[in-house]
């Protein structure tokens, strides 16, 4: 038995654990366009909610993050088309911003979330000269 299968066998035992979770209907789904630092693009499924980093996370090339709070602005994209299909500009996301100077016009992708059809965004390469 590997030790994951232990630990759960122990926590069955003891009670302890979250219980299962009900059944929940399954989250709409979109087809997500991404053009790459090179100019390559290919489609990934974004769910609802999602951040832009997790739905990129299954693509070709990955939104790069520089931290784990939100307040780098590595993250930055430029949405192409599908600015309604996505969460509204936080007023977090504009403080990031204007702390890391990004430009007003792109998004961070660590804060954005996809709520419709039709997105489709232009990463960026952080480690390259300022592309934006």
């Amino acid at each position: 038995m590997t030790p994951f299968g232990i630990r759960k066998k122990l926590k069955s035992l003891l009670g302890g654990g979250a219980p299962p979770a009900p059944d929940a209907p399954p989250r709409p789904s979109w087809d997500v366009k991404v053009t790459a630092p090179d100019g390559s693009e290919y489609t990934v499924k974004g769910k609802e909610d999602e951040t832009l980093v997790a739905v990129t996370g299954r693509g070709a090339y990955p939104i790069m993050t520089g931290c784990a709070e939100g307040d780098c602005g590595t993250c930055r994209v430029e949405v192409i088309t599908g600015m309604g299909s996505l969460s509204v500009e936080t007023d977090r996301e504009q403080r990031v911003k204007e702390a890391n100077k990004v430009d007003p016009a792109l998004r961070l992708g660590c804060q954005v979330r996809i709520n419709g059809p039709g997105v489709h965004l232009r990463v960026f390469d952080p480690f390259a000269d300022a592309e934006a």
